[in-house]
């Protein structure tokens, strides 16, 4: 994890924001409200958009059903009221032709509002498997 010059509590309470959006991915989109800012826009592996709405819809509607996400190799950059966090991702995706393994790089732009931390942003690569050693140091 990598920090500018600020108290060491915003790495962890924006961490722990970062698993509660885990959490809410794998409920299903519930918990999402508390944690996305009203501006929220999700460009998906596939270059689409999503805001919020969008996104809670997809996750409810059961068309694409996460069955396990994990999340590594987080890289945190601190900028006043912002943390951009860059990590990766592999999840376990059911669809109806059975289950698929997506490794992705991912990009979070958190935003402390009124005490809290907002995620405004979120934006997805795929990558392989040589690619997610490469940026894990593995």
């Amino acid at each position: 994890m990598a920090s500018g010059s600020h108290s060491s509590a915003e790495p962890h309470a924006v961490m722990a924001r970062e698993e509660l959006f885990r959490q809410a991915l794998m409920a299903g989109g519930e918990g999402l409200g508390g944690l996305l800012a009203s501006e929220f826009i999700y460009t998906t592996l596939i270059g689409s958009e999503l805001n919020s709405e969008q996104l809670t819809a997809q996750l409810q509607s059961g068309k694409v059903a996460l069955q396990a996400l994990q999340h590594s190799c987080h890289q945190l950059t601190i900028a006043e009221i912002e943390v951009a966090v860059t990590a990766l991702a592999l999840a376990t995706v059911g669809r109806q032709g059975g289950e698929q393994i997506v490794r992705s790089q991912y990009w979070h732009r958190w935003q402390l509002r009124a005490g809290k931390w907002y995620l405004l942003t979120r934006k997805v690569k795929p990558i392989d498997l040589a690619a997610q050693q490469k940026l894990c140091g593995q």
